[in-house]
């Protein structure tokens, strides 16, 4: 009887993207405060009745806060809840949720801001994206095989490592190119290389995040 109560309710909260899922807050609000309920809503992703009490004291005032399970990990973000299984969050990896200033990743330090500027730049430091075409959070991380974008300023799809041997970028380089990843799989940009087509900013964009990777 608890399962045919939680389940519908579980069903609407917990939304699928490309690498985990995702819960809106005000979704969740009506059930926060409830915490037997809360902790069968998460069952799901083994979170303690401690971890999910930590999370309703955090709720309005520690946006960026990750949660920990044995196989998960929870984005306490400003509007939303980001679940990822751990494998996605390794020490190779960092992420940009729609609070942060800055992050850094290996040698590289990224700074991030958003405005309505819609001014283009041909400075290959600077990343300008559409964002309201934005999945948070956003995930810096080394290049993966299979892994393809759409090049600005070329046709169609292309390979990654179609694109490093054009670029006559070696083995040991390609390792160390930070690659901006959207919460839905899709990749954005290979800083300091090459934006994604898709997410360039447009005369119909309402808004923009502007990434600058600059290397130590």
């Amino acid at each position: 009887m608890l399962q045919q109560f939680v389940e519908p309710i579980r069903n609407k909260l917990f939304q699928t993207t490309g690498d985990g899922w995702v819960v809106r807050k005000e979704d969740l609000e009506e059930y926060l405060n409830n915490l037997p309920l809360l902790y069968e809503l998460f069952s799901d992703f083994n979170f303690s009745k401690a971890v999910l009490s930590d999370l309703q004291q955090a709720w309005a005032k520690e946006s960026g806060r990750i949660f920990q399970s044995d196989c998960y990990n929870m984005l306490l973000d400003r509007n939303e809840l980001f679940i990822r299984e751990k494998e996605f969050i390794s020490l190779d990896e960092a992420i940009i949720t729609s609070e942060t200033s800055t992050v850094e990743w290996k040698q590289y330090c990224f700074h991030a801001g958003v405005s309505t500027e819609l001014t283009i730049t041909n400075n290959k430091e600077i990343a300008k994206l559409d964002y309201d075409l934005l999945v948070f959070p956003l995930t810096i991380r080394s290049w993966k095989i299979g892994d393809s974008f759409y090049p600005l300023g070329m046709e169609g799809r292309k390979k990654l490592s179609d694109f490093f041997i054009n670029k006559k970028i070696s083995l040991f380089e390609k390792e160390n190119i930070p690659i901006v990843v959207n919460g839905n799989g899709d990749i954005l940009w290979l800083a300091n290389y090459r934006m994604d087509n898709r997410y360039k900013i447009t005369s119909n964009t309402k808004k923009v995040l502007t990434l600058v990777c600059k290397c130590d």
